[in-house]
Protein backbone atom coordinates (compact mmCIF):
# COMPACT_ATOMS: atom_id res chain seq x y z
CA UNK A 1 0.00 0.00 0.00
CA UNK A 2 1.25 3.22 -0.78
CA UNK A 3 0.14 6.94 1.40
CA UNK A 4 0.26 9.92 -0.40
CA UNK A 5 1.58 12.50 1.96
CA UNK A 6 0.43 16.03 1.86
CA UNK A 7 2.85 19.24 0.90
CA UNK A 8 1.50 22.33 3.03
CA UNK A 9 2.83 26.04 1.83
CA UNK A 10 2.34 28.36 4.70
CA UNK A 11 3.83 31.88 4.72
CA UNK A 12 5.46 32.38 8.17
CA UNK A 13 4.01 34.64 10.37
CA UNK A 14 5.93 37.90 11.33
CA UNK A 15 7.41 37.98 14.45
CA UNK A 16 5.11 39.99 16.18
CA UNK A 17 3.03 37.62 16.12
CA UNK A 18 3.18 34.20 17.61
CA UNK A 19 2.28 31.34 15.72
CA UNK A 20 -1.60 32.28 14.57
CA UNK A 21 -1.38 28.78 12.40
CA UNK A 22 -2.66 25.68 12.59
CA UNK A 23 -1.21 22.32 10.02
CA UNK A 24 -4.38 20.00 9.34
CA UNK A 25 -4.07 17.05 7.02
CA UNK A 26 -6.30 14.79 5.60
CA UNK A 27 -6.22 11.06 7.49
CA UNK A 28 -4.72 7.47 5.85
CA UNK A 29 -6.09 4.80 6.43
CA UNK A 30 -3.76 2.22 8.30
CA UNK A 31 -1.79 5.04 9.89
CA UNK A 32 -1.15 4.92 13.85
CA UNK A 33 0.21 8.18 13.56
CA UNK A 34 2.26 10.90 11.24
CA UNK A 35 5.36 12.83 11.34
CA UNK A 36 5.20 16.87 10.08
CA UNK A 37 8.15 17.74 8.56
CA UNK A 38 9.31 21.61 7.82
CA UNK A 39 12.19 23.24 6.21
CA UNK A 40 12.94 26.70 3.99
CA UNK A 41 13.74 24.10 1.15
CA UNK A 42 10.97 22.79 -0.30
CA UNK A 43 12.37 20.15 -1.35
CA UNK A 44 14.75 18.68 1.52
CA UNK A 45 13.44 17.42 5.14
CA UNK A 46 15.52 16.00 7.62
CA UNK A 47 14.46 14.28 10.46
CA UNK A 48 15.93 16.89 12.87
CA UNK A 49 13.29 19.51 11.83
CA UNK A 50 10.12 17.06 12.63
CA UNK A 51 7.40 16.27 15.10
CA UNK A 52 4.98 12.86 15.55
CA UNK A 53 1.54 12.89 16.51
CA UNK A 54 -1.53 11.08 16.40
CA UNK A 55 -3.99 14.11 15.35
CA UNK A 56 -4.99 15.35 12.33
CA UNK A 57 -4.10 19.19 13.10
CA UNK A 58 -1.13 20.75 15.56
CA UNK A 59 -0.10 24.16 16.14
CA UNK A 60 2.66 25.27 14.15
CA UNK A 61 5.84 23.59 15.91
CA UNK A 62 8.17 25.70 14.00
CA UNK A 63 10.16 28.07 16.20
CA UNK A 64 9.55 31.73 15.71
CA UNK A 65 10.60 32.24 11.81
CA UNK A 66 12.28 35.21 10.81
CA UNK A 67 9.74 37.94 9.06
CA UNK A 68 8.62 37.13 5.72
CA UNK A 69 10.42 33.84 5.66
CA UNK A 70 8.74 30.72 3.64
CA UNK A 71 8.14 27.87 6.00
CA UNK A 72 6.86 24.38 4.13
CA UNK A 73 5.63 21.40 5.38
CA UNK A 74 4.64 17.79 4.39
CA UNK A 75 3.33 15.36 6.66
CA UNK A 76 3.63 11.71 6.37
CA UNK A 77 1.45 8.84 7.79
CA UNK A 78 3.26 6.02 9.48
CA UNK A 79 2.10 2.93 11.52
CA UNK A 80 4.55 -0.05 12.73
CA UNK A 81 5.64 -1.67 9.36
CA UNK A 82 6.38 1.48 7.49
CA UNK A 83 6.36 5.65 6.97
CA UNK A 84 5.03 6.97 3.93
CA UNK A 85 7.20 8.18 0.86
CA UNK A 86 7.16 11.31 -0.33
CA UNK A 87 7.27 12.15 -3.78
CA UNK A 88 8.72 16.19 -2.85
CA UNK A 89 11.89 15.29 -1.46
CA UNK A 90 14.21 12.51 0.52
CA UNK A 91 14.04 12.61 4.25
CA UNK A 92 17.25 12.11 5.34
Amino acid sequence: MRWVAAVLVLVAATAASAHPHRICWDGSPDATGYRIYWGTDPTWWTPMDMVETEAMCIDDPTPEPEPDAIVYFIVTAFNANAESETEHGPIS
